[in-house]
């Protein structure tokens, strides 16, 4: 239904409402059911609260014009086309739901597929000899959960962001950090780190 549009939406629109709120829908142009999702009834109808001598026959069939102009649809026309442009959006939402995976499950999908291929690799399942890559990917998928400020990083990780400073240089470092977003810290943190008795050389 979704992806119905010209001739098709138009025979949809004749079945499930009428020839005459079809040709309301003819009349803007709208010939999918995509553009449904960015209309509202008083978009469809407004058109008929200016004098186009066109369009006389069709707003007398779809409600009634007051005194000082103003019109009004029928009831029973208004609700259905509320119905349907209601309907059209909660099958869209139903759709896109179904499309997105929950973050959380990418995150333990991506934790589980690293460990798994280590576990497998002959000779090397070792856990304390495990690769910074793994640790790193990990971090970084907990860091894109926080704001920038609540940044953290284990201490495989600071050891190796520091020995990238020192080897790296400072400007090779910034370079690294500023376009690995969430994988490296603060070179300020890397130089507490420096100067604390943890570090391990």
């Amino acid at each position: 239904m979704i992806n119905l549009s010209y001739d098709e939406f138009y025979e949809f629109l004749k079945a499930a409402l009428n020839n005459d709120l079809c040709e309301l829908f003819r009349i803007h142009a709208i010939r999918d059911m995509f553009s449904l999702l960015s209309t509202t009834v008083d978009r469809l109808i407004e058109i008929f609260n200016y004098d186009i001598l066109e369009l006389n026959s069709l707003k007398q069939k779809l409600g009634y014009v007051s005194t000082n102009g103003n019109f009004y649809p029928r009831l029973g026309y208004r609700n259905s086309l509320d119905r349907l442009l209601l309907l059209v959006k909660t099958k869209m939402n139903l759709r896109m739901n179904s499309l997105v995976v929950p973050v959380n499950h990418i995150e333990y999908d991506i934790a589980q597929k690293l460990t798994e291929l280590w576990e497998n690799t002959p000779n090397l399942s070792n856990h304390n000899n495990a690769p910074i890559l793994i640790s790193w990917i990990k971090n970084i998928v907990e860091n894109l959960k926080r704001p920038k400020n609540k940044f953290s990083y284990d201490h495989h990780i600071q050891q190796f962001a520091l020995l990238l400073l020192i080897l790296g240089s400072r400007n090779c470092y910034e370079f690294l950090r500023l376009n690995l977003y969430g994988a490296l810290p603060h070179i300020t943190n890397l130089e507490l780190l420096k100067d604390s008795s943890d570090l391990i050389y």
